[in-house]
């Protein structure tokens, strides 16, 4: 089975210098035949299509584009579905920081699907931005547009990446600022913590997950990992409403002191529920959010959450891509950026 190592290591290889190599001719024959410029004999030109094919050389459309034009314009792929306001954010604040540094944005969304992924690369591609960032990039999902745009496009950072992948990447270390909010809940005395709207794509990818942090935290905290406690959804408000209703109706004497949400945006849909069902936050039940967005601090109570990341990650997002812009060949860029806990009134001390 091909590893991400090695179609890394294989994609690196296939260059118009690879190819002039293995056909003991020079780079110059090999590009004219490929764009069947002439002086290029036929059998030659023959021979080096068919090993174009045979590898699956594509040319670097990017690179001839520089030649004869030049671009201020950032293309931002988001993978997700922007509708959750995390991503929302991220893209408004990466326009304003990019719009400083003298850059205009063009925005693709992939909506979490492969195909229409490919054809916003493409079109970043074909319209010669000066480089892109891309994310969320998870490891069950077609990386495929992602390899074929990283050796013939145009610089490229990612955020919310794999580690293997072999392009600069500024992160979210998950993992630690779950265990933080693992952590802060059990100082509080809750000895029972559920996790609300863990995402399907958290259950089947492993690494850098906050579902991984929450488990590591209670393993931490000595604290049993109840399977009933982890409850799938989708991490919008809708779905936290929704799932939060259902739980309290269907568990109402089995239930975790606090909850941790996947996100902001599920929180305050759970305490919509909560507060419809006539019970009290945080005198019933504990929330805490992940993400810290506008709407965590307006919340009744205002949300304890697990923040402090968006700023930096635009920064470093901008600033290493604009580093890759100015020097394409310089060393990956790998980072994460530690979130820290932003406390407020949605948790209180469980005596119990």
């Amino acid at each position: 089975m091909e590893t991400l190592e090695t179609k890394r290591n294989y994609h690196q290889a296939v260059t118009l210098a690879s190819l002039a190599d293995q056909l003991k001719v020079s780079t110059t024959t090999v590009s004219k035949a490929l764009r069947g410029l002439p002086g290029i004999g036929s059998e030659t030109t023959r021979k080096v299509k068919a090993l174009a094919e045979q590898v699956g050389y594509r040319p670097n459309v990017f690179a001839q584009g520089l030649k004869t034009a030049s671009s201020t314009t950032v293309g931002i792929l988001i993978s997700s579905d922007i509708i959750q306001p995390w991503y929302a954010h991220l893209v408004s604040h990466l326009e304003e920081e990019l719009s400083l540094r003298g850059y205009t944005v063009t925005l693709g969304l992939g909506k979490n699907q492969s195909d229409k992924e490919r054809r916003c690369l493409e079109t970043f591609r074909g319209g010669h931005v000066a480089g892109v960032i891309a994310g969320p990039i998870f490891r069950q999902r077609d990386l495929d547009p992602l390899w074929d745009f990283s050796r013939n496009g145009p610089p490229m950072v990612l955020f919310s990446c794999l580690d293997e992948m072999p392009v600069s990447y500024v992160g979210i270390d998950h993992i630690a600022g779950t265990k933080m909010a693992i952590d802060y809940l059990v100082s509080k005395g809750h000895r029972r913590v559920g996790y609300l709207c863990c995402p399907a794509v958290t259950l089947r990818d492993p690494g850098m997950t906050r579902k991984e942090g929450f488990e590591e935290g209670l393993f931490a905290n000595d604290l049993p990992l109840i399977g009933k406690d982890i409850i799938p959804g989708v991490p919008t408000a809708k779905d936290g409403f929704a799932i939060m209703l259902r739980v309290l109706s269907e568990r109402k004497h089995d239930l975790p002191s606090a909850f941790f949400c996947h996100n902001d945006a599920v929180a305050l849909g759970a305490m919509r529920a909560i507060q419809r069902l006539g019970l009290r936050i945080p005198e019933d039940i504990s929330l805490m959010g992940y993400d810290d967005i506008d709407e965590a601090a307006m919340s009744n109570p205002p949300l304890t959450t697990i923040g402090g990341i968006m700023d930096k990650l635009i920064k470093r997002l901008v600033d290493v891509l604009i580093e890759k812009i100015e020097d394409r060949d310089g060393p990956l860029v790998r980072e994460k950026i530690e979130p820290v806990l932003v406390e407020r009134k949605s948790v209180r001390r469980n005596e119990k």
